[in-house]
This record gives structure tokens, C-alpha cells and sequence, in this order.
């Protein structure tokens, strides 16, 4: 599948390498569910075999107009692209005579020569990238609804939830914790339940985020599940620690490509990517990372790289949010490909507040879409989405 988005997004890589593995999202408790019910440790050690790690091929700069015309795209039509946009070998970048851009190859063996810096040859020029992110599994729907039966617009009129920690991994032992509260609720109690026996008493605290705290004892690598829960609202969904080793490869990685990509919204992006990376599962720390990135150039794909994030944290309210921002960035600086991607993934969002007939709708538009621009592989997919819709999204 040509895009992160497929489903949902195809962004990331499966391939991974060290000893520690993710709980994956279609495996993940309902928040109703006793910790003890989350997956089996076997489980949680079977993944992380391979040599390298394989991040999605990015375009990171952009001067000029610059398009391209997909491998085994339907047509000659050349799409516009900005910051951000996914390229796969046998792509064909065309640019003005004055034109450039620069890609970062996802495949780690080639990161020490990133990032490419490509100028047009006869108007054109290829990806200099070898391999090809698979996409990430499709989120389970049903256990990952993160929100009250609530549409985005009421749901903070109803009750607390926990925003962050928020399923997956952390790679800090004392996380920043954040929530949202509805109007009128200006103090929460919170509490963190656990698998490693240590016993932390419940803090009653203002705002809508904290440091973790000091009267808490730090969090435990080794697979260990924690949530956190909220009085009177939604608690999180599980997550664990990183183990040592694995927070010291990503550093270095994450170090890497600090010290390649010296300008933004490029570099986020690709460390957002790593931070998804099926290696680490860091989705809370990737959503930290992109609220993070100002407002202007990449707009289009910040934005949606945020909405996936909610999308695997079960953040479907916040996942529309972002992704309506994305559309909106992608329509105002014509990117017709990007435009689609958004609604594609809107469709999700909907999904996942059990709005199917939007689910629809979005999924109807961007399947026009797509067949506009002669991508094939997305309009299949999307048309067999289209037809289980009604039994994949959970009505409320």
C-alpha cells in the first residue's frame, strides 16, 4: 500500500530490530478491562528481529514547484507535493529549472547519507531510495475508542479523559502527564495502576497537565502494563517502558537524524516517524513532539502525521481535529494527494465515533479522489473499506 494512511496510514515500517516489542493497537484492553487482562507476556517479546529500522521516504524540502508521477500510477498526470510527502522508488520527481528538494531515505543503512539533496535532470529527477515502508495494521475500532459514546463536539462537556500516556510505550521512567477536562472541572485526581507491585497514592492536582510526580515511584522497564486513570472520567490504555537497550538505540537514532536534518518542520517529521516506528510505539511522545512544531510550512503533513497519532491512541475526537486541519492546509496550498490522504483518514475518525454515515462520506470523497489522480492501490483499498463500513465502525 502506497501511503501511511492504508490503514491507518501507511507510515510505518514493520521492520525492527532489539528485544522488546509493542503492545500492537488491536490487542489493546477496553478501558473497562482489568489490567491483568492485557496481552500475554509472550506476546510482548516476539517482535523486533531484523537488522535495521525502515522509516517511510519523505520529502523534507521543498524549493519551488515540485510533483510527482507515482510508479504505476494511472496516467501522466503530475501531482503536486509539499513537505512531508511520502516517495517510493521508480517515483519520478519533476521541478523547475530553478527548482530542488531533498529526501530522506527511510532504510537505516542509508541515513548516513541524508539527506538527498536533488536537482532536476531534463525537468526531472528520481527517488535515490531503496526499499518501502509497509503501511501500519488497521486499528481495532472497537477496543480502542478512547471517548465516551459523545461526538467530538460534547465530549468535553461530559467527563475527564487522560490524553498522555495513552497506550503503547514510553521511553521515560517519570512521563509528562496531560488530560483534558470538561468546562466547570477545575481539579481531577489521579491515579496510576500497575503491574509491578509498587503502590503510588492517588495526587489531586489543577490544570490540564503535570510533571510526573515526585511522591511517585518511577516507572518499571520489563514489559510491565500501566494506566493511568482519572476520577470520574476515561482512563488511558495500557502502556510499559521501554527497556534500557531500546531507549539507548532510539537516542542514538533519534540523535542521527537531529544532526542530518537541521531544519523544520522536516526534522520532527521524521522523528515523529521514528517515535511510530513499530520498534518503539511511542505515540504519546510523538503527539508531544508535533504540538510542539509552529504553525506554517508542512501545516499539510504535520497535521496529519498528528491525526494519526490520535488515531492509534483511540483519540478519535482530537484525530479529527487534527486531520480537518490537514485537509484544510492541503486544500488551501493545492495538494490534491495529501488532500485525499486526510480524508481518508477523517473516514477512521468517524469510525471510530461510530459516525458511519460520515465514515462514508469521507471515504466516498476521497476515493474521487484518488481516481482523479489515477492511484489505483488507494482506490481499491478504499473501496473495500467502503463496503464492510457498517460492520467495522461501532454504531453508539
Amino acid at each position: 500500500m502506497r501511503l501511511l494512511l492504508c490503514l491507518v496510514f501507511g507510515l510505518l515500517c514493520a521492520a525492527a530490530c532489539g528485544n522488546t516489542t509493542s503492545p500492537p493497537a488491536t490487542t489493546l484492553p477496553d478501558d473497562t478491562a482489568p489490567l491483568s487482562s492485557a496481552e500475554p507476556e509472550e506476546s510482548k517479546e516476539s517482535r523486533r528481529t531484523t537488522a535495521g529500522t525502515l522509516l517511510p521516504n519523505l520529502i523534507i524540502q521543498v524549493e519551488g514547484d515540485v510533483f510527482v508521477r507515482h510508479e504505476g500510477q494511472v496516467g501522466d498526470q503530475r501531482i503536486p507535493v509539499g513537505i512531508g510527502s511520502r516517495v517510493e522508488i521508480g517515483d519520478l520527481l519533476y521541478m523547475d529549472d530553478d527548482g530542488e528538494t531533498a529526501v530522506f531515505c527511510g532504510d537505516e543503512a542509508l541515513w548516513g547519507d541524508n539527506p538527498r539533496l536533488l536537482t532536476p535532470d531534463n525537468g526531472f529527477a528520481g527517488v535515490p531510495c531503496l526499499s518501502k515502508a509497509p503501511p501500519l495494521p488497521a486499528p481495532d475500532i472497537s477496543r480502542l475508542r478512547g471517548e465516551m459514546d459523545t461526538t467530538p463536539d460534547d465530549v468535553t462537556n461530559v467527563a475527564p479523559y487522560v490524553l498522555s500516556p495513552r497506550g503503547g510505550w514510553v521511553s521515560e521512567e517519570r512521563p509528562l502527564l496531560r488530560w483534558q477536562s470538561p468546562p466547570g472541572v477545575e481539579t481531577v485526581t489521579l491515579m496510576l495502576v500497575s503491574e509491578d507491585g509498587v503502590e503510588r497514592p492517588p495526587v489531586t492536582v489543577s490544570g490540564s497537565e503535570i510533571p510526573f510526580p515526585e511522591e511517585w515511584a518511577p516507572l518499571e522497564a520489563g514489559g510491565a502494563n500501566y494506566r493511568l486513570q482519572i476520577s470520574g472520567g476515561i482512563t488511558s490504555t495500557n502502556f510499559s517502558l521501554l527497556e534500557a537497550e531500546t531507549i539507548s538505540r532510539l537516542h542514538r537514532q533519534a540523535e542521527a537524524i537531529q544532526a542530518q536534518i537541521e531544519t523544520e518542520p522536516g526534522r520532527s517529521l521524521v522523528l515523529a516517524e521514528l517515535y511510530l516506528h513499530s520498534d518503539y510505539d511511542l505515540w504519546s511522545e510523538a503527539v508531544d513532539l508535533l504540538l510542539a512544531v509552529p504553525d506554517g510550512e508542512g501545516e499539510t503533513a504535520v497535521q496529519k502525521q498528528l491525526g494519526q497519532s490520535y488515531l492509534l491512541m483511540g483519540l478519535f475526537g482530537e484525530a479529527q481535529t487534527a486531520l480537518n486541519r490537514s485537509l484544510q492546509s492541503a486544500q488551501r496550498d493545492n495538494l490534491p494527494e495529501a488532500a485525499a490522504n486526510a480524508l481518508y483518514l477523517l473516514g477512521w475518525a468517524a469510525c471510530g465515533l461510530g459516525q458511519v454515515p460520515e465514515t462514508q462520506s469521507h471515504w466516498q470523497d476521497a476515493l474521487q479522489q484518488y481516481e482523479t489522480l489515477g492511484i489505483a492501490e488507494m482506490s481499491q483499498e478504499i473501496t473495500a473499506q467502503l463496503s464492510r463500513a457498517n460492520d467495522t465502525c461501532p454504531l453508539h
